[in-house]
Parts: C-alpha cells; sequence; structure tokens
C-alpha cells in the first residue's frame, strides 16, 4: 500500500529565493517599484531572448532591448558584394539590388553541450546508417583477384568510421539593406533554398530572433558593422548567461513565484565569454561590452552592470620585478605581506639527517637571456609606475563607467574558498568601484533546490570565495542567495536548471539594486552608486556566527535598504566616495600576516573624498563640502584617532596594530567612521583590518596535531603556522568516527603580489572510520600557510575528527634548473628538514621551439573598438610559421604577457592556429596551459593579436618571440650521479636533430611517494643549436632542354641528369589526379617524351644487378660503401622513372580507352620487384602516385581511393579532396561524398577567420 503525502505544496519560493533578502515583502509594499524604468546590462556569455520568462517585461515591454557579443565569435566578413540574377524569393525588399555574402561556420556558434548533441543527431541520422549499406556487401564477395581491391574498400570505410569527425556545416549568410534597416538571411537549407530561411532584422530595431535550426534551437540575431562590412550573428556561448539575467530580472506572467528579483527592469546582453574558448572571457570582448554601455548611455540610461565572471589576477607591478628573496624591512610599512625573512640560525637537523647531498647531472647551468625581453619587461615596467594594484587598462575604463557615467557595477566574488585572499577579479579592482557579492544558502533553498533531509542554519556555501583582497580590502562587501532553478536556453531542451555559485548571487544583488533605483527613480530621488553601496552594506543582516571575510556586511535587506536611500538622499555625501589608502602600497585596507618576532605595527591611512564625475562637478559644491567623522574599531588590538574633519583635500593619520596577546587565528574589523551629525545612518566610510596570527611549528617533530574536533554541516576550522624554512611539502592525515564524511581541504600560501592559486590545494576528501584518510600540498618555507578543513555545507550529520599536518622537505639550491646542453655537467645540492631519503628523478616531457615572427602589421581597428569620445585601439597582428615532421600536441605561448588579462597593461591576446590551407586548427588566448591543440605532420601558421589605443606601444613589442611548447611523445629521462666523476664517464649525450631550442619537465628528489606527488622542480635543458640550411634549388624551365642537351653530350652516362630534367617535365607539385571527367586537350606529346627519357634511364641500368646486389647480406669488398651508395642512387633513379613511365602510360590508357594495358602491367611487375605498393611505409611520392594511376587505369577504385587519402594524410590539399568524393560517389558511397562534401568548406576556405 502507497503512502499518500499529506503536505501537496511545493516550495516553490525557495527555488529562485526572494524572501531571504526582503523582496518578497518590499514588491507586496511597493509593487511598481519591481524594476521598472531601469536598464541591466549583463556582461556574461549571452541570453537566449525565447528562454521562459525572458519575453516581457511586467510593463509588457521586451525584456531583451540589446544583444551585442562583444568577443567577435559571431563575427562574418560580408565585404563581398554581388547582384545575383536569379534565386532570391520575391518578398525581400532590396531598393539597391545588391547583397552581401559571407559565410559562417555554425560550430563558432555552438555551446559544447550543443555540439556534442548535433554531432551525435548528424551521425544518426546522416552517416550511420549510409555506412553500414556500404560496408555490409564488401564482405560477401569473393573475387580473390580483387581481393586487394577489396580489402581497401573495406579499410577505407573502417578508418573513416574510426576516424569519424563532424566539423559541422557552413552556412551562406545573405545581407542586404531594405531601405530602412540591414537584414540578413542564413541559408541553413545548405542549397539555396532562401524562401525556406528566416530573414532577421538588427535586433536593436526589430527585436526578432529565431532558432538558427529547428534541431539545434540556438536562438540567434543579428547586427552590422561598419556600413554592412561585417555581419554579427549573437548566440549565446553557454548557459550561465540566461540563468543569470533569469535571477535578476525574469517575468513569468502566470507564476510569479517564478519571477526574478526584478521582473520589471529590461536586460541589455553584452556577450564576453567566447566561444572559441569554451566561453572564456577576453580582453577584446571587456572593452567592447564597456564601449557599448558609453554609448548605450547616449540613447538610454544604463543602471546597472552585473558580470558574474572573473579569474584570480597578479599584481603586475610586483608581478615582472619579482623577487624571490624578498625580505620587507620595514614592518611599519607591511601591508598585504607576509614574507618572513631567512632566520640567521642553523636548521634544526637530527643526527641521522642528510644535510647536503650532492646530486649532479651531466648539464651546466647556462640562462638564456634575450635583450629584447629585457628591455620589453622594462617599458612595461614604465608603463606601470603610476597604476593601482592589479588592473591595468581594463581597470582604468570600470572605474571611468562607475565614478564618470554613474554606473552601478555588482560582480561575483568567485568561487575560490573557503581560504582567505580568494577573491576573483573584477571584485578585487583598486579603488572599489565594484559591489563584490558572497553567495548564501538559506534554510528554504536546501529543501527547495537541493532535495535535502533536513533543514540547517543558512550560511555562505563553502566554497564561496573570502576576502580579503590581495591589497586588504574587504573583498565581500554583502552577500545573497547563491543558488536557483530558473531558466535555462532553449538549445539545452530544458526548461529550468540548477545553478549555484557566486554567479547566482551577484545577479540576485544586481536584482536588489535595479529594484531599489526603480523606486527613487519613481519618486525623483538623486541616487549614486556611492549610496547605493552604502545602503545596501549599512542596512544588511549580519549572520552571526560567520565570518566578515565570507559575508562582509552580512545578507541583503532590501526594505532597509530602500529606506535608507530615501532618507538619506540628500546628505553631502550621496555622491562622493572616500578613497582610502595604507601604507606605503596604497593599499585598500590593512591586512597583516604578523610575523611572530613583531607585535607593534603601526599604519600611514589616507582618506581622500572624488565626486562622481568630478570634472563636471560645480566649483562651489567642491568648496562646501566638510564632514566631521567620529572613528571607532571595536577591537582591542587597534589603537586609531578618534575625530576626523574632511573637506575636499586628502587627510592622513597613523592607526597603531598591537597583536602581542593575539592567540593563533584569524581576526577582522573594521574602523568605522561615523557622520557626526548623523550616527545613525551607519559608517560613511570603512577602513577594513585582516590579521592573521600564525603558530609556531614544533621544531623537534615538525608535526602539530589536533584530537576530537568537532564538525557539524560548514564547521570551518582555519590553522595558520610559520612554514619551517626548509619544508617544501606537508601531508595532512584525517581519521574520523564517522561513517562517511565529506570535507573541504584548502591549503593556500599567499606569494607577494602573485595570485591566490600560484601556491594552493583545493580538495574534497571523503573521510570515513574505516580507513585514514592522507592529502599531501607543497609549501614554501618562511611563508605563513593557511590550512582550512570545512565539512562540506550539505553534508548532514556531526563528527569528530583527529587531524595532524606534518611537514617534511628537500630543498634544492636552486628552485629552476637550467642546463645547457654543450657544457656536460651540471651540480643541485640538496637540504633537507629531518633527514629526508631522497631518490631523485628527472623526466623531460615538452620541447619548446622559439618562433620568430615572419610578419607583423599594425592597423586601426573598427567603429567598434573605439572607446568614447575618440580613442582609436589599434592591433599588432604577427604571423609565426612552423613545421611539424611528425603528429604531436602543441602549446603557444607568447610568455611576455602569458597568464595575465586584467592585470596587463596590454587589452589582449588572442592567436589562432592555421594549416597551409587556412583551416582553423585551434585557437588560445592569454592562458597557454588551457591550450593545447593535437596537429598531424605538415607545415602551420599562426596569426597572433595584440590590441592596445596606444600604437608606439605595440611597435615595442613587434618583434616578440612565440614559445611553441610540444609535448613529447614520451618523457624523456636523464641520468643523475651522486659524483662528478661518475658523471663524467656517463653516456648521455644531447641530440642535435631536434627543431626545438630547449626541452622542459621536473626534478623529484624525495623517495616518499607523497614528497614526489606534491615536491617537484622546473628544469630546462638547453638543446645546441639545430638550425637546418635550406637548400637553393630552382628550375629554369626556358633553359631546361639546352641544359639538358647540353650536359648530356659532356656526361652521356650520367643518370642524374636524366632525373633532373624530368622534374622539369613533369614537376610533383604540378601532378595531377586522375579523374572522370572527359580530358579536353591533348597531352600524348608530352607523356611520349617522358616515356622516351624513363626508357633510357630504365635500359641503361641492369635491374638484376641492382636486385641481387639489395639482396646482398654482407658485403666484405674493400669499397662496399661506395659500391652501396651507387647501387642506393641506382635503385633510387631507376624506381622513379619506372613510377614516371607507369604514369605517363596511364594517363594514355584512359585518355585513349584502354590502350597500353600490357605495357602498364609489365613496368608494375618490374617495379613490385623492388618494393611492395601496399606498404604505405615504403611508398614513395613517384611510386605513389605511379600507385594510384594504375588502380585507376586498372578500375580499382578500393586501391585508387587506398593511395589518394595517403597522399592527401601526408599533404592535404583541395584537389585532392574534390577527387576523393568524386570516387567516392563512383563507388556509390553516398553518405561519405555528402559528409566530405559538407566539410569541404571548413578545410579549404577561402581566407582566414577574422579574429
Amino acid at each position: 500500500m502507497n503512502d499518500m503525502p499529506t503536505n501537496t505544496e511545493f516550495p516553490v519560493w525557495g527555488l529562485l529565493p526572494k524572501k531571504e533578502t526582503g523582496v518578497v515583502s518590499f514588491l507586496s509594499k511597493y509593487p511598481t517599484y519591481d524594476g521598472r524604468g531601469t536598464v541591466i546590462a549583463i556582461l556574461d556569455s549571452g541570453i537566449d531572448p525565447g528562454a521562459p520568462g525572458l519575453q516581457k517585461t511586467s510593463e509588457g515591454k521586451v525584456k531583451v532591448i540589446e544583444r551585442f557579443d562583444c568577443s567577435g565569435c559571431g563575427d562574418v566578413n560580408t565585404t563581398t558584394i554581388v547582384t545575383p540574377t536569379d534565386g532570391i524569393p520575391s518578398s525581400w525588399k532590396n531598393p539597391e539590388g545588391t547583397y552581401r555574402l559571407g559565410v559562417k561556420h555554425a560550430f563558432d556558434l555552438y555551446p559544447d553541450r550543443l555540439k556534442d548533441r548535433v554531432k551525435s543527431e548528424y551521425k544518426k541520422k546522416c552517416w550511420d546508417e549510409g555506412h553500414r549499406k556500404s560496408c555490409t556487401p564488401n564482405l560477401n564477395e569473393a573475387d580473390k583477384l580483387e581481393k586487394e581491391n577489396l580489402d581497401a574498400k573495406l579499410d577505407i570505410l573502417n578508418n573513416y568510421e574510426k576516424k569519424f569527425n563532424d566539423v559541422g556545416p557552413i552556412y551562406d549568410c545573405i545581407l542586404f539593406n531594405d531601405g530602412e534597416k540591414w537584414v540578413c538571411c542564413v541559408d541553413t537549407s545548405e542549397n539555396g533554398d532562401l524562401a525556406n530561411c528566416q530573414l532577421l532584422g538588427e535586433y536593436s530595431i526589430t527585436h526578432e530572433y529565431a532558432p538558427l535550426t529547428q534541431l539545434d534551437k540556438l536562438n540567434f540575431s543579428i547586427n552590422v558593422h561598419e556600413n554592412g562590412n561585417v555581419l554579427e550573428l549573437v548566440g549565446v556561448c553557454s548557459s550561465h548567461g540566461t540563468h543569470v539575467a533569469s535571477i535578476a530580472a525574469g517575468y513569468f506572467p502566470n507564476s510569479p513565484e517564478e519571477n526574478g528579483v526584478a521582473p520589471g527592469a529590461q536586460v541589455v546582453s553584452l556577450t564576453i565569454g567566447d566561444g572559441r574558448l569554451g566561453s572564456m572571457e577576453t580582453g577584446t570582448a571587456l572593452i567592447r561590452a564597456m564601449i557599448k554601455i558609453i554609448e548605450l548611455k547616449k540613447k538610454m540610461n544604463v543602471h546597472v552592470i552585473n558580470m558574474s565572471y572573473g579569474i584570480n589576477c597578479n599584481d603586475l607591478d610586483e608581478f615582472i620585478n619579482i623577487d624571490t628573496n624578498l625580505i620587507l624591512e620595514d614592518d611599519n610599512d607591511l601591508v598585504s605581506a607576509d614574507y618572513i625573512p631567512a632566520q640567521t640560525e642553523t636548521a634544526n637537523i637530527s643526527d641521522d639527517s642528510d644535510e647536503e647531498a650532492e646530486i649532479i647531472s651531466n648539464q651546466t647551468n647556462n640562462v638564456t637571456n634575450y635583450q629584447q625581453a629585457i628591455r620589453l619587461v622594462k617599458d612595461l615596467q614604465e608603463f606601470s609606475k603610476n597604476k593601482g594594484a592589479q588592473w591595468r587598462r581594463i581597470g582604468d575604463l570600470v572605474n571611468e563607467i562607475v565614478n564618470t557615467y554613474g554606473v552601478i557595477w555588482v560582480s561575483s566574488a568567485g568561487n575560490n574558498g573557503p581560504a582567505l585572499g580568494t577573491i576573483s577579479t573584477p571584485s578585487d579592482i583598486n579603488n572599489e568601484p565594484i559591489i563584490s557579492v558572497g553567495a548564501y544558502v538559506s534554510p528554504d533553498m536546501m529543501i527547495a533546490e537541493y532535495a535535502m533531509r533536513q533543514k540547517l542554519p543558512g550560511s555562505p556555501y563553502t566554497w564561496s570565495s573570502r576576502g580579503p583582497t590581495i591589497d586588504g580590502g574587504i573583498g565581500v562587501h554583502v552577500c545573497a542567495p547563491g543558488g536557483a532553478i530558473t531558466s535555462v536556453p532553449n538549445f539545452t531542451l530544458r526548461y529550468s536548471q540548477l545553478m549555484n555559485g557566486t554567479s547566482m548571487a551577484s545577479p540576485h544583488a544586481a536584482g536588489v539594486v535595479c529594484l531599489l533605483l526603480s523606486g527613487v527613480i519613481q519618486q525623483k530621488l538623486p541616487y549614486s552608486p556611492y549610496i547605493v553601496r552604502r545602503a545596501l552594506e549599512n542596512t544588511a543582516n549580519f549572520i552571526e556566527g560567520v565570518e566578515i571575510p565570507a559575508q562582509g556586511s552580512g545578507l541583503i535587506q532590501m526594505e532597509k535598504a530602500f529606506d535608507y536611500l530615501v532618507n538619506y538622499h540628500a546628505e553631502q555625501e550621496r555622491d562622493v566616495r572616500f578613497q582610502i589608502q595604507c601604507g606605503s602600497a596604497n593599499s585598500k585596507g590593512i591586512y597583516l600576516r604578523s610575523r611572530l618576532h613583531t607585535s607593534l605595527h603601526t599604519f600611514k591611512v589616507s582618506i581622500e573624498p572624488h565626486f562622481l564625475d568630478s570634472d563636471n562637478v560645480e566649483a562651489e559644491k567642491k568648496i562646501n563640502f566638510n564632514m566631521k567623522f567620529v572613528l571607532t574599531c571595536s577591537a582591542s588590538y587597534v589603537n586609531c584617532p578618534t575625530h576626523l574633519d574632511l573637506s575636499n583635500v586628502t587627510r592622513m593619520f597613523a592607526i597603531k596594530i598591537d597583536t602581542s596577546f593575539l592567540t593563533e587565528g584569524l581576526y577582522s574589523t573594521f574602523i568605522n567612521a561615523y557622520d557626526v551629525s548623523c550616527i545613525e545612518k551607519g559608517p560613511v566610510f570603512k577602513i577594513p583590518i585582516t590579521l592573521i596570527q600564525p603558530k609556531e611549528v614544533n621544531e623537534a617533530k615538525h608535526v602539530v596535531s589536533y584530537n576530537k574536533i568537532n564538525f557539524k554541516p560548514n564547521t570551518i576550522k582555519r590553522h595558520y603556522y610559520v612554514v619551517p624554512n626548509m619544508a617544501t611539502w606537508a601531508v595532512l592525515k584525517l581519521t574520523s568516527d564517522e561513517d562517511s564524511g565529506r570535507y573541504v581541504v584548502h591549503s593556500l600560501q599567499a606569494i607577494p603580489r602573485q595570485h591566490c592559486k600560484i601556491l594552493e590545494t583545493n580538495k574534497t576528501v571523503a573521510v570515513t572510520s574505516k580507513a585514514d584518510s592522507y592529502l599531501c600540498f607543497p609549501v614554501k618555507g618562511d611563508l605563513i600557510l593557511e590550512v582550512v578543513i570545512a565539512k562540506y555545507w550539505a553534508n548532514l550529520g556531526e563528527a569528530n575528527l583527529d587531524y595532524s599536518i606534518s611537514f617534511q622537505g628537500i630543498k634544492p639550491n636552486q628552485p629552476t634548473i637550467t642546463m645547457h646542453a654543450a657544457d656536460g655537467i651540471h651540480t643541485v645540492e640538496v637540504k633537507t628538514l629531518q633527514g629526508e631519503e631522497i631518490s631523485p628523478t628527472i623526466n623531460l616531457k615538452n620541447s619548446v621551439q622559439i618562433l620568430k615572427p615572419s610578419e607583423g602589421k599594425i592597423a586601426p581597428l573598427s567603429s567598434r573598438d573605439i572607446i568614447p569620445p575618440c580613442r582609436q585601439i589599434y592591433e599588432l597582428v604577427l604571423v609565426y610559421n612552423f613545421v611539424l615532421s611528425k603528429q604531436c600536441e602543441v602549446s603557444p605561448n607568447l610568455a611576455l604577457l602569458s597568464d595575465m588579462l586584467y592585470e596587463s597593461e596590454y587589452e589582449s591576446q588572442f592567436w589562432l592556429l592555421y594549416d597551409t590551407n587556412k583551416q582553423l586548427m585551434g585557437c588560445g588566448d592569454a592562458y597557454p596551459s588551457k591550450y593545447s591543440i593535437k596537429l598531424e605532420k605538415g607545415d602551420y601558421s599562426i596569426r597572433l593579436q595584440v590590441r592596445h589605443d596606444k600604437k608606439d606601444y605595440l611597435e615595442k613589442i613587434n618583434e616578440a618571440p612565440l614559445l611553441l611548447h610540444q609535448k613529447l611523445s614520451s618523457n624523456i629521462p636523464m641520468d643523475l650521479y651522486l659524483s662528478y666523476s661518475q658523471a663524467l664517464i656517463g653516456d648521455f649525450q644531447a641530440k642535435a636533430n631536434n627543431p626545438a631550442h630547449y626541452l622542459t619537465g621536473t626534478i623529484t628528489f624525495a623517495k616518499d611517494e607523497y614528497g614526489k606527488k606534491a615536491d617537484n622542480y622546473p628544469i630546462k635543458y638547453i638543446l645546441a643549436d639545430n638550425s637546418v640550411k635550406k637548400s637553393a634549388l630552382s628550375n629554369d624551365s626556358a633553359a631546361a632542354e639546352t641544359t639538358y642537351e647540353d650536359l648530356l653530350k659532356e656526361y652521356p652516362d650520367h643518370l642524374l641528369i636524366h632525373s633532373a630534367y624530368l622534374q622539369v617535365l613533369d614537376p610533383l607539385d604540378k601532378r595531377i589526379l586522375p579523374s572522370f571527367k572527359k580530358q579536353t586537350c591533348s597531352i600524348e606529346d608530352d607523356l611520349n617524351k617522358v616515356i622516351n627519357i624513363c626508357n633510357k634511364v630504365i635500359e641503361s641500368i641492369n635491374e638484376e644487378s641492382v636486385l641481387a646486389f639489395m639482396a646482398t647480406k654482407t658485403d666484405l669488398r674493400p669499397d662496399a660503401a661506395k659500391i652501396k651508395s651507387t647501387m642506393e642512387q641506382q635503385k633510387n633513379i631507376y624506381l622513379e622513372c619506372l613510377s614516371r613511365k607507369g604514369i605517363a602510360l596511364c594517363r594514355i590508357s584512359v585518355s585513349m580507352e584502354g590502350s597500353k594495358t600490357s605495357e602498364i602491367s609489365s613496368v608494375w611487375k618490374s617495379l613490385v620487384k623492388f618494393i611492395d605498393p601496399s606498404d604505405a611505409k615504403v611508398l614513395t611520392t613517384h611510386v605513389l602516385y605511379f600507385a594510384i594511376w594504375h588502380a585507376f587505369a586498372n578500375k580499382q577504385y578500393g586501391r585508387l581511393m587506398k593511395y589518394v587519402l595517403k597522399l592527401q594524410e601526408d599533404k592535404p590539399s583541395d584537389e585532392a579532396e574534390k577527387k576523393i568524393i568524386e570516387y567516392c560517389e563512383k563507388l556509390n558511397w553516398d553518405h561519405l561524398s555528402r559528409h566530405l562534401q559538407r566539410s569541404l568548406p571548413s578545410k579549404f576556405p577561402c581566407a582566414f577567420k577574422p579574429f
């Protein structure tokens, strides 16, 4: 008997939570303040206007009012103008009568998930059945004489099945102006059936969109740039942006409980994720998005920006001048730093330790320096002198949008927690113009979204990033619900989906801001980004028991924030931001990772008021500005002034921090500045202070232990240690009394001026009572280590945990080892922490080739790339060429600018890798470790774009080298020795036949398995100069015959003369492949000429003598080497002439329909005495062409296909591919011919794709 539920009400309010922040009660009180009158720009992966809830606002207006793909992924070159004679539907209106044409690869627009689904459908419908039918007849044919031909057919079909790859369709794009607007038709029929294809106008004018095809359901729209020269197809590169938009502003008239936070708001979709990079944002897209926001301000008021994107960044000022031996000499200026200088005492090493072990390998230290690279780095340092921490060009524009144009920018804090200092960019921008939002999970969300068995107290998610920022800023200003089940794009074939992250918390906060502005705009009250942020922070609900770095000021409270704006909109600081700079580094706050030997710290602090759109503020307003503040801090360890008088000028004061009485742990507080005339409005500005007090590690055992520590869901335990100087790795051991527990272990060491992921380990570990769990991670001596152990927020149950952290170390005297092949022996010294056993191994894993640009061009970009009012952005396009002798995996790296995006002085870098046929093989950006491409042997080129609005900056790098990393087919181990004498007689020799300039890999020293896993060091092995001299052969066809006859008179028996002349008469690169189409011109005379010369050579060579020599196993004659060279030369020329003669005979036979059959057979029989044509490994190009023509002449089309495919594999060409399609049609392999025909435009495009 089934149990019938008694409660059938579903907690729909928890699917897209709004109660927690007071949105529901606010809208019930003010139903018209639902976001109407506001516009939110969403910088994300694109928004699907056809997704549920994104068609209309609560007023019936269009929800998504603008759509732009700022990445360039959807661009189509439409500079080709034609005047058609037929094929145009009569319903099309085109006064000019001319049309612009372009092509677009559909897969450029497809997200990865959609691409996989469409590929699967295509294979099922267009390949599988036809392929099965084509394979079946071959299994039953039994003509033994045709066995090779039949086997070839089956091998070909099986190989195509094995290597099946759908590159996707190429669609023609037809663009024209109907007299009022630009209109586009994308020919998805692929056969010119334009009448049945969708006609779309510019989205900004018509708000038209349509699915690309009924199969993919990818809604797209169009924009047009450069007076019709560029068509922009706008789709979505993932479902992320649509989900974000639904949280912020979705509207469901028939089910209001599904509404987003601000259902009355309108949305602008700005795609910053590049579909070619798997939706990674690029500098190009970010700059274009901000340009578009500034432009849109002219015709509409963009009020709010939401950016649920970001990565972790370095501080470039120190990043390009990094000193691994940095010692911070002045504690008084120590802000956001924890690097501890090495102790003067000798480390305490046990008696049985191996204090110094000498390891000698076969090379010596030699660092290659590039004068140009040094010059460029110095230039970059010059650029950076007066910049704030972390952000460069992109940050400048962000500040301009907020501080000049008054747009409120909301961003996700990141999902890199629970360790401190894990805030993502852009939330850590200098001057803090952005409202950074952490992710909170409520009890209702646990039940409705996550189907948990019980409710838990609301709290930030375990993974939500924690402050402070790298330079002491708060990091997280407020928090909001970080999960929702709501709309996703139609291409997913889903109504809604659960997503969680600070990406979901940020649009919730952005929606709240829209509600606030909707109210104040309707009440005609003034506002600014600064008072809105103060309203959110000063009215947030601080969650008890949760650290400040996780929640900032707390959970947003909608109604209180609105009341704040109404009550204090007339205060004089409404349009003023207060720039806080602490210490000599001018940081946003104080982040002190305290040294154990120093307890008193003094910091200078400066406060400077800045007015919104300061250049246009009346002088009287600046003159009259004056505020008197009371400064308070609840922390006993902070000593600060009590009062501050501030006018329109920078004021400075000092604060003192005393850590002498603090125990191990985290301490967070604020110095709050209250307006003495209105204390109740809360702090006008805050100075964030974060202190880390570490624990000493027992020097005798180097182990710290904890017993019976109680963990409940989302319990977080933080531990801080000064890592012993010689330690290089640590091992965490966990034991639980719980049957099954899920814990997050996050270890992190903040390296000065580098992002948090440089030295971190973030793992989810299953800990049970049945066995101990272990986790190892690298550490760096003398830096403070944070180890966080957290029971995952959704892991129910309570447990007691025992855990310990042990430090171990084997420290080399060179953190990075560089060897040169010419120097033979290299010595490395290592020291151990506590006598660890060593067992060093070196593995070289990659080769690196240094490519110099073959050409470089600087040019101005389009109107999309002009920063208002008139700052033109330029591009530098560099071209690099390289050759691969075999299949391998490559990863390009512009090392000078790598691993920098937001913090880079240059706006963007983007590279496209092509083969010789202009087929795009792959692309990438500033992060080389993310992009590796598997390539076949052949010639390739890389086109790399770097952008900047100053041409002279681009000129500085127009000769920048590119590193081409190639993964070795197998690792190369290197020998290591304990003594110099052993190394001296070692047999390792560097190979000089590699095009690479150096090899890279890793060296490990530990014998311990955990040490091998966690503690390894980079090694660079520089090869000798491997430059290859190119031959300077040339053919002068006009004088060839005269030269040939003259040489024959002088050297009548010299076979190479005939061979050279044959190359002139019948060059390899101009050889044609057989066709079923009738030959239109007579070629018999030319072919007979080739045959006559070949006959002369064949008759002059004794075939039997050559065969007899080839059969000889050992030749003991004194001149055996000379004889061998002569015989090898004769054999090669003999085979070449047989092949050339055979080809000529076959071509004559085909043109004369069957003649020369016996002669062809005779030549073939002579050839097969020397080689087996079925063995692809021994086929030369001459023999391969003869095999192709021999198969064609004998109508053995399976063999024909086999040989042509071999030719195409070695050197792909458009001609060969078309012939293969022709042969497939002859074999009735219709499915294969259609598939290859469909792939032809992708494999052999007419032009390079735009950046």
